[in-house]
């Protein structure tokens, strides 16, 4: 285990601050417009609260952060695009140490994937509130990609049972807040 990152989660344990788990399925170096929000809001939380970013290395590396900690667990290139993908941060021994260590008081994801799904299973298992940011329109991500009505509508169903399990889903806009419910999303918005 990383010495460093032992001593900023010791440092988080006993500041008296909250700490704040996000879990993202990208990070730097990739550049989007999902990971610009998690940086930004990440710095500007970090003034009040630890925060901590759960997300893929990228080809075996995670990218640092000098405002807050970043957690990377392992991942696998995804064939023709420059992704990296964790399917099982579980089984991630290093990762899940450091996550074991730290006093974690909300998990908030990203992402309603890979390590969207994570963060609902951590969460509910370790009896944290649970919070999740909408950052696209799936409906329309998924027929630009599949031209299925059927691919379409089971994908959008397996991504919003998981923004169901939050207890509070952050919306960007009125107009987001309309997708979401039009998606069937039954949680505070």
């Amino acid at each position: 285990m990383d010495e460093k990152i032992l001593e900023q989660i010791e440092e988080y344990n006993t500041n008296g601050k909250k700490t704040i788990a996000m879990f993202c399925d990208v990070f730097y170096p990739s550049i989007d417009g999902v990971i610009s929000v998690v940086n930004s809001l990440s710095i500007a939380l970090s003034k009040n609260y630890n925060i901590v970013v759960c997300v893929p290395k990228h080809k075996g590396k995670t990218v640092s952060r000098n405002e807050y900690l970043v957690l990377g667990t392992k991942s696998f290139s995804v064939p023709f695009m420059d992704y990296e993908c964790a399917l099982c941060p579980s089984k991630d021994k290093e990762f899940m140490n450091y996550l074991k260590k730290l006093r974690i008081d909300i998990v908030h994801f990203h992402s309603p994937f890979f390590m969207g799904k994570f963060a609902v299973r951590f969460a509910q298992k370790n009896n944290i509130p649970l919070f999740a940011s909408f950052h696209s329109q799936y409906k329309k991500d998924f027929w630009a990609t599949t031209r299925s009505h059927l691919l379409t509508k089971i994908m959008l169903a397996n991504v919003m049972k998981v923004f169901n399990s939050a207890d509070l889903v952050f919306s960007m806009n009125d107009f987001c807040k309309n997708v979401l419910l039009s998606y069937g999303l039954k949680k505070p918005i």
